[in-house]
């Protein structure tokens, strides 16, 4: 099959497992704590309703999150890495304590993102854009050489913003810094 679709959560604890190549659902927690495993390069959708789902990746690298379901989703991983975008239609997001690297966008579009102090790592090689709407969030640093969007019109970042690589666009309002 092409695609995958879990209509509770999905557990791991060892073994490996390969998903398949387009669309991966999720309707509750993704909770890797053993073993590994590829996505292939297909998105993962979040479509839970319920409060606390954990979404536990143990080390492994994803490509494309979506979070759709209005629930809330707890990313308990100190560092993770989603090499292509992070978009965050409805529910509300808490980003791992540590590192968060992505490698395309990072877009709250309807939800809301609670920063757990992440340092949000953005790696794109091209053009990407990050908005967090009306979320703060804690620190940023550009380390692609893309060319980045900040698509708010007010931001805050409550601990640091770096431009190492890349071309930065600031907001077209006021970007608080500290």
């Amino acid at each position: 099959d092409t695609t995958l679709t879990v209509n509770g959560s999905y557990t791991q604890s060892n073994g490996s497992v390969v998903f398949p190549t387009a669309t991966t659902t999720i309707g509750g927690a993704f909770n890797a704590t053993g073993g590994s495993f590829s996505v292939n390069g297909s998105p993962i959708v979040f479509i839970g309703s319920g409060a606390g789902n954990t979404v536990r990746f143990n080390g492994s690298s994803v490509a494309n999150l979506f979070f759709n379901g209005t629930g809330s989703f707890n990313m308990t991983d100190t560092n993770a890495t989603a090499t292509g975008q992070v978009i965050i239609n409805s529910g509300t997001v808490s980003l791992p304590s540590g590192n968060f690297a992505v490698g395309s966008n990072f877009m709250n579009v309807g939800g809301a993102v609670t920063h757990n102090t992440s340092d949000l790592i953005m790696t794109a090689t091209t053009t990407a854009t990050l908005r967090a709407s009306s979320s703060d969030l804690y620190g940023v640093r550009f380390a692609g050489t893309g060319n980045f969007t900040i698509s708010d019109s007010n931001i805050t970042f409550l601990e640091s913003f770096t431009v190492s690589t890349g071309t930065v666009t600031m907001a077209t309002g006021t970007t608080a810094i500290g």
